[in-house]
């Protein structure tokens, strides 16, 4: 029996369709009537492996390298599997192996890439994918891959650059359009340039579900404008992830009475976080492995009112199954800084800094570059409420010696920008030394690069002290205690990394931009009662900055009261801001009543 076989055929359909039960049950039987076909085991470890079974999974990948050692597919099959449920060594060797095999095994040499990734070990997985551009020119994976890796590393500007040559080529490639309007977030690009290409990606994400949008038919009309709401919040990051820390408190407070939540967990994968966040809903819903049209039916099934997406652009997002408008109402949240493009999602919330309303003339608005709605979660306040870690490291006094500042932002926030401003900082303050931490830096090649940035800038690299990641959060967050002040990085804030300085009683100084990306951590000091700390300009950013470390008693009462104030202050009344968020949705609920002429 071969690929092409009438068996083969029927169960990779379903697969393809999502239909993973049922592929698994035609397999079972074609596979009992033909044993030894190593592509039916091969394709039953890859429907497994979809499913998370992974050891029947990797049982099936594996015989089907043993019945036919001399086909490298069935090793990439193997090695991707492996990785799938995080043993990456056994992932690495197998896919090393395909690649010995046969040196043109395009998808073995992406998988040993994230695979490298995963180690930390950039530079090698850049060279991976960089070799398999030209291997297969009529594909985008391993060309968007390489532009996400060089972003990961502080080279947004190569990333974007590649992304255009490559658009330039295939103008209708939608992972192009979506991996360029998620890369121009951390660079200072044309904000048309990045609206377009939000909205091109969207288009082609909505012209690919006209078939199941017909299937599935529209949702009910919103009709009750009291009823208690059904909300259900998507996204793949339930888990220790930055999301965690500003839903956690939405999760807990809002009013039973008014609303149910449901988790809809498109992450695959669950940690202790996961069961916490889980306690606090009504209920939670594995839905990693259901197809887009299956997830649609699934929201309908749980008569859901406002269907709200927690992951934009980003990695293992679900925006295919909202674009099929599986919700009466539908909205974006949180966790990615643009608009989405799809023209079926009603909403975007967001806050008055983070996005200016058209009658803020200090900035262009907002709203002309957004397809959804922005709603404004009233003051006070802004769109976050930060939930610290049960175990936060006391805050320790503020360190002897001289100045120390920090960011322990990811790289791809670096831009020339922000490294010509802490360069313009440090020449300021001209015995301050600097504490760069990041998971890209845990790489050689990243650090000298980084290294080089700031040579070149004229700034000695023996005041630099660059980081890598440490295993836990608590360990993480204590680094916190050899700074005097946090940088903040531009065109892209830090978030969650804001929040956490300010637990850990290290002021955090910030630049206002113009678009959402680049005025976060303004919302966020502001609602922590600290917008002193909010530059207008360049030079101001330099200013403030000598300014606070100059006045080192002041620093150090800042530092002893910053915790108490920051949990007092409204970015962590996480009661207060659930009524604010419920307030929103519920007068998005009563607008989408009213459309429907209830």
């Amino acid at each position: 029996m071969s690929t092409t076989s009438p068996a083969y055929q029927s169960a990779f359909r379903l697969y393809e369709l999502g239909q993973l039960t049922q592929a698994e049950v035609s397999l079972r039987s074609a596979i009992q009537r033909s044993p030894k076909d190593a592509d039916l085991a091969a394709l039953m470890g890859a429907v497994l492996r979809d499913l998370g079974q992974a050891d029947r999974a990797i049982h099936f990948c594996q015989r089907a390298v043993t019945l036919d050692p001399t086909r490298s597919i069935y090793l990439t099959n193997l090695g991707e599997t492996l990785l799938s449920f995080n043993l990456l060594d056994r992932a690495e060797h197998a896919l090393r192996d395909a690649i010995r095999l046969n040196p043109a095994e395009y998808s073995a040499r992406i998988s040993l890439a994230m695979a490298l990734i995963k180690r930390h070990a950039s530079s090698e997985a850049l060279a991976l994918l960089e070799q398999a551009i030209p291997l297969r020119p009529d594909l985008s994976e391993a060309l968007t891959n390489a532009a996400l890796l060089l972003c990961d590393m502080a080279r947004a500007a190569d990333a974007i650059s590649l992304l255009r040559a490559r658009r330039a080529q295939s103008p209708g490639d939608a992972m192009i359009d979506r991996t360029l309007a998620d890369v121009l977030n951390y660079a200072d690009a044309d904000r048309a340039e990045s609206f377009d290409a939000h909205v091109r990606y969207a288009r082609a994400l909505e012209a690919s579900t006209l078939a199941d949008r017909a299937t599935l038919g529209p949702p009910p009309p919103a009709r009750d404008p009291e009823k208690i709401l059904t909300l259900a919040f998507l996204s793949p990051d339930f888990r220790e992830h930055s999301v965690a820390f500003f839903i956690e408190g939405l999760f807990r407070h809002l009013d039973r009475s008014r609303v149910r939540v449901i988790a809809l967990d498109a992450g695959g994968s669950a940690d202790t976080t996961t069961t916490r966040l889980s306690a606090l809903c009504d209920q939670h819903l594995d839905v990693a492995s259901l197809s887009d049209l299956d997830l649609a039916r699934l929201v309908r099934a749980r008569h859901v009112d406002i269907l709200i997406d927690l992951a934009g652009l980003t990695h293992k997002n679900r925006l295919r199954a909202m674009a099929l408008r599986a919700a009466p109402v539908q909205c974006t949240y949180l966790g990615y800084p643009n608009t989405t493009g799809v023209s079926v999602i009603d909403a975007r919330i967001v806050d008055a800094i983070t996005d200016p309303t058209p009658a803020d003339a200090t900035t262009t608005s907002a709203d002309a570059f957004c397809t959804e709605r922005l709603i404004r979660l009233a003051p006070p306040g802004g769109m976050h409420a930060y939930t610290p870690p049960a175990d936060l490291p006391p805050v320790s006094p503020l360190p002897e010696g001289t100045p120390v500042l920090g960011s322990f932002n990811m790289l791809s926030k670096v831009s020339p920008r922000t490294l010509d401003t802490w360069s313009a900082v440090l020449r300021r303050v001209e015995n301050a030394t600097l504490v760069l931490k990041a998971k890209a830096l845990a790489d050689e090649s990243v650090r000298a690069f980084i290294t080089h940035q700031f040579h070149s800038r004229g700034i000695d690299p023996a005041r630099l002290t660059l980081l890598g990641p440490t295993p836990t959060i608590a360990e993480h967050l204590a680094i916190y205690r050899r700074l005097w002040l946090a940088l903040d990085t531009m065109p892209y804030n830090g978030v969650t990394t804001t929040c956490e300085s300010l637990v850990m009683g290290v002021p955090v100084v910030t630049l206002l931009g113009t678009r959402h990306a680049e005025r976060t951590a303004a919302s966020i000091l502001t609602s922590a009662n600290h917008p002193e700390w909010i530059a207008r300009s360049a030079d101001e950013y330099a200013e403030i900055a000598a300014r606070l470390v100059a006045d080192r008693a002041a620093l150090s009462r800042t530092r002893t009261a910053l915790r108490g104030d920051l949990l007092a202050s409204p970015l962590c009344d996480t009661a207060a801001h659930a009524r604010r968020f419920e307030s929103a949705l519920r007068a998005l609920w009563r607008h989408a009543c009213k459309a429907g002429g209830s």
